[in-house]
């Protein structure tokens, strides 16, 4: 009798000790988080997702990074995640929004985060094959790359492993219409997702 409660209290420990390593992250972006044109079922949301770490797709098609400030309060701290991945900006260099706009965004964002407990973590965009929208971007990456190393925030470069080696644009590999990423491009963006818990602020 005494070796089966003790087996039963293992299990419930166990039990326990696997609910809490449960990660809950939001996906905060615009048409590349969302998933176009497969779906948020088709997209690098899900496949990041798996038995311990829960990613909730709360991609936008065609939003800027200052649509996506708009609703933070309601897609991202209502629903009391451990980390929110903010991937925008596309959509900012195609609306040809300033560099001062985009940082102001992206740090309203970050700020709002930390305030409600939660990591965040930056994306670095997608490359474009585009030369006038991918010049922007590039910008826009730049400021961002500084931006999180001198406040210390994860960083997620979607950037370097979608572009191609020798033009910086989108590569063959990845391209479905020179701003998406096709099914391999989504596949490739969920295998840099990592996040651990013990780098929670």
């Amino acid at each position: 009798m005494k070796k089966f409660i003790f087996l039963l209290l293992i299990i419930f420990i166990l039990i326990l000790t696997g609910c809490q390593a449960k990660i809950k992250a939001v996906a905060l972006g615009d048409s590349i988080t969302y998933g176009l044109p497969y779906g948020p079922v088709g997209s690098w949301v899900r496949y990041a997702s798996n038995d311990k770490t829960e990613i909730i797709n709360k991609g936008v098609n065609g939003e800027t990074t200052g649509q996506m400030l708009s609703r933070f309060a309601e897609d991202v701290v209502r629903s009391r995640p451990d980390f929110v991945i903010i991937l925008g900006g596309t959509n900012d260099a195609f609306y040809n929004l300033s560099l001062e706009q985009y940082q102001n965004n992206i740090a309203a964002m970050v700020q709002m985060a930390r305030q409600n407990k939660i990591t965040p973590v930056l994306g670095i965009p997608i490359p474009v094959n585009e030369a006038t929208y991918e010049s922007r971007l590039k910008i826009f990456r730049r400021w961002l790359t500084d931006y999180a190393r001198e406040n210390k925030i994860q960083v997620i470069d979607f950037y370097s492993a979608l572009a191609d080696s020798g033009t910086g644009y989108l590569s063959n590999q990845y391209n479905l219409d020179n701003v998406h990423p096709n099914a391999a491009g989504y596949h490739k963006m969920a295998e840099l997702v990592s996040l651990q818990k013990q780098q929670k602020r």
